[in-house]
């Protein structure tokens, strides 16, 4: 592995957003930008599963959701 978090999905109804394969150690979004957020196949091979984690949560607005799949 290159340590690198696999890629999420991540769907904004607002800015009507939708990007795949993204890194979720590192998601290329503002914070509290997005409604929901999919991680499918992400955590249990990502080198930081917390990070990931903690990167989602800074992405997502207060209502927001996530999928762990």
């Amino acid at each position: 592995m290159d340590g690198q978090a696999p890629g999420a999905k991540v769907v904004s109804r607002r800015a009507g957003t939708w990007g795949g394969g993204t890194n979720a150690a590192a998601l290329p979004f503002p914070e509290a930008s997005l409604d929901l957020v999919v991680l499918p196949h992400t955590l249990e091979l990502s080198a930081d599963p917390h990070h990931a984690l903690r990167e989602v949560e800074r992405v997502l607005v207060p209502e927001g959701r996530v999928v762990i799949c």
